[in-house]
């Protein structure tokens, strides 16, 4: 289990000349720590994740995921069929917290800095490694191939219930009109409620300025939030060898599956392999019913290959 990236300097893992601005936040350096963990070899067996550094595993595939997105029964069927999971855990002010005020497009320089580290450790070649995140977890994935070019290593993400804010300005200021959620069909906003962005968004630019806009819609950091999203100016949106599909609930009734379109449609227009699957009783945390874990295997098993 990857349990934490540790922001320092010097190491060469990480790709200074991707980072831009942010390499405030991960420097040259972000070191993953390994601590045991369980994990399943293609029989089922319980074996441990506390593997050297560069050790390579011939699986046929590899599938990055947030610690228990996935249920474990879940997970030992990846592994009958041939996938090798690798689970990351946080530290506990999570991926956005102490990230300089830089915001949250500077923090998912984290998760990117993670995913190009498990290519080189876990990855031999010619096997993909495929992602899947839910929520937040979908933003870290979406920011990664939008700016931190890791279409050249992710070969298909599935992203569950977001990005949730794949405009961060439209999720903070929170003044486009309701419309019809693509799998509910209820109306929703784009705007991510504040107790919510507290959470989540709040504490990658050290201060309130996104909860405190929802109500007021106040455009003060309208620019930055816009610069941070997923689909910014100059996000990178083509990817030839990634694909990227999107799965929603028809229970959620959050402003994460309008988000989540927003890009399907953005990578769509830019020639992406993709598409939106819609599970009708999952609400936001689509793995938490049967159904919403087997769309994701059902996707993983269909284009991570």
């Amino acid at each position: 289990m990857v349990n934490e990236l540790r922001p320092q300097e010097g190491d060469q893992r990480y790709e200074p000349d991707q980072a831009k601005r942010d390499d405030v936040v991960c420097g040259d350096e972000c070191e993953p720590v390994l601590l045991p963990g369980d994990g399943f070899d293609g029989n089922g067996e319980s074996v441990s994740d506390a593997l050297p550094l560069s050790r390579q595993i011939d699986w046929p595939s590899c599938l990055l995921q947030g610690n228990g997105q996935l249920p474990r029964p879940t997970m030992e069927k990846l592994s009958q069929d041939g996938y090798r999971g690798v689970e990351y855990v946080w530290p506990a002010w999570g991926w956005q917290g102490d990230a300089n005020s830089r915001g949250v497009r500077a923090a998912a320089c984290r998760y990117a800095t993670l995913a190009h580290w498990v290519s080189q450790t876990f990855v031999a070649t010619a096997t993909p490694l495929c992602a899947t995140g839910n929520s937040a977890g979908a933003f870290e994935i979406g920011s990664a191939l939008a700016h931190y070019q890791a279409g050249n290593y992710i070969t298909d993400a599935e992203l569950t219930s977001g990005p949730p804010f794949t405009r961060v300005d439209y999720a903070c200021i929170n003044d486009p009109p309701a419309a019809k959620s693509p799998c509910s069909g209820a109306e929703n906003t784009l705007g991510v409620l504040p107790a919510a962005s507290s959470k989540f968004i709040d504490p990658a630019y050290g201060d309130n300025r996104c909860s405190s806009a929802y109500w007021t819609h106040d455009p003060t950091h309208e620019q930055q939030f816009l610069d941070d999203s997923v689909t910014s100016p100059d996000a990178l949106l083509k990817y030839p060898g990634t694909s990227v599909y999107f799965i929603l609930g028809g229970m959620d009734g959050s402003s994460a599956p309008r988000q989540a379109m927003l890009y399907e449609s953005a990578l769509e227009a830019n020639g992406v392999a993709t598409g939106m699957t819609c599970v009708a009783n999952a609400p936001h945390v689509i793995e938490s019913v049967a159904d919403g874990a087997a769309a994701v295997v059902n996707g993983i098993l269909a284009h991570c290959k």
